[in-house]
């Protein structure tokens, strides 16, 4: 299919060669037919493309096909987009955007450590592969002004930066994110640490980057069974969200492995709400006096640090440190006194494994990546962890 166009810059001509056959999206083919009549001439510098229409049109493609393939042109430098004018071609040598990366989520350590280590490890990452991080602001209502998606589309509209993709610190937008990657599909997006029911559902410019969350409860429970030899051990967690099932893999591991081994788990002790770390640490507590003080069990394993250090606290009340023993998950700003074993998930490595796969044109999407923790059995009174 042949375009004329004449405008005040130039006369130009685009074949586009659009087959279902093709390995490459029709949009990359309607991005490569244009960028071909720029690189042999026909297409002048400052010359002024057809209107999206057109181009949908002649190519015999969707509208919103034909305006993926503008914005990845832009994106690249072949062309800029004036608002109200149109889109143009780049003048002489194409301008070469700055890469750029978004991260969805809470940034406050002292309320939320762990979104914190997420983020530092994409920080981490993204300084020494000089592709500085643009922290986007939180959706306060579906297309609400100044949200995440109007900031994403600032940047594709201007000449300076690419946004090539987004990371989500917070299982609470990761919906949202969801519909981000439906309305920007030549980006990609990773969903860190959280593991969601719901994986299969990722569009395909979507992956995680997790925890192994079953796979480290089966190596600790190993490690206490051969260690501690208990008879009945007992699970300590709280709900989280309906489509978070972080914690129920963590239960997953600890049942499989005293299956295999010939412990019996004896109960869950749950919570039907969260909380902050105080709360969390006062639930323990006060349910784990209650489970004692009516049955026995040699051994919890609590769904987090701060669980566990309820359970502890619990414990030592009862006065029966020597009888019950307990251990943690995660492995969030270990204290000096913490004398339980637990499991230190890998959250910084997440964000720079993240940002390592967003910029590698050869990492498939969508997929689901997986990092092995590791496990601390307990640490010395100077803080000189024994693993």
């Amino acid at each position: 299919m042949i375009i004329k166009n004449q405008t005040e810059k130039a006369v130009f001509m685009i074949d586009f060669k659009i087959t279902e056959a093709s390995e490459n999206t029709k949009y990359g083919q309607v991005r490569d037919s244009i960028i071909a009549a720029i690189r042999d001439g026909r297409l002048a510098p400052l010359s002024k493309l057809p209107p999206i229409s057109q181009i949908a049109a002649d190519a015999g493609v969707s509208l919103r096909t034909a305006d993926l393939a503008l914005q990845a042109l832009i994106n690249e430098g072949y062309c800029f987009r004036r608002p109200k004018k149109g889109t143009f071609v780049a003048a002489g040598k194409r301008v070469v955007k700055q890469s750029i990366c978004g991260v969805l989520g809470r940034i406050d350590p002292v309320n939320f450590p762990l979104h914190a280590l997420l983020y530092a490890g994409v920080m981490e990452a993204s300084i020494r592969r000089n592709v500085p991080t643009l922290t986007l602001p939180l959706p306060t209502g579906e297309k609400a002004q100044g949200g995440p998606e109007q900031m994403i589309r600032n940047c594709d509209r201007g000449r300076e930066f690419n946004l090539r993709g987004v990371f989500i610190t917070d299982r609470n937008y990761y919906h949202y994110g969801i519909e981000l990657a439906k309305a920007f599909p030549q980006k990609r997006f990773f969903m860190l640490n959280y593991e969601m029911d719901d994986f299969g559902k990722m569009p395909a410019n979507m992956a995680a980057v997790i925890n192994d969350n079953y796979n480290g409860s089966c190596r600790l429970a190993s490690r206490i069974f051969g260690q501690y030899r208990p008879k009945t051990v007992s699970f300590l967690s709280h709900a989280l969200s309906d489509d978070d099932i972080t914690y129920l893999e963590r239960e997953r591991g600890i049942r499989d492995t005293a299956k295999k081994g010939g412990v019996k788990v004896t109960a869950t002790i749950t919570n039907a709400v969260s909380g902050n770390r105080a709360d969390q640490i006062d639930f323990a507590h006060e349910a784990v006096l209650k489970f004692l003080k009516k049955k026995k069990t040699d051994f919890i394993f609590a769904a987090n640090d701060y669980l566990a250090f309820g359970a502890k606290k619990a414990i030592g009340d009862l006065g029966l440190n020597e009888k019950t023993k307990v251990a943690g998950y995660d492995g969030i700003n270990l204290p000096l006194e913490q004398d339980f074993p637990t499991v230190k998930v890998p959250y910084t490595e997440m964000g720079r494994t993240a940002l390592e796969e967003m910029l590698d044109p050869e990492f498939r999407m969508p997929q689901i990546v997986k990092l092995q923790p590791e496990i601390i059995m307990h640490a010395k009174s100077r803080g000189e962890l024994i693993r």
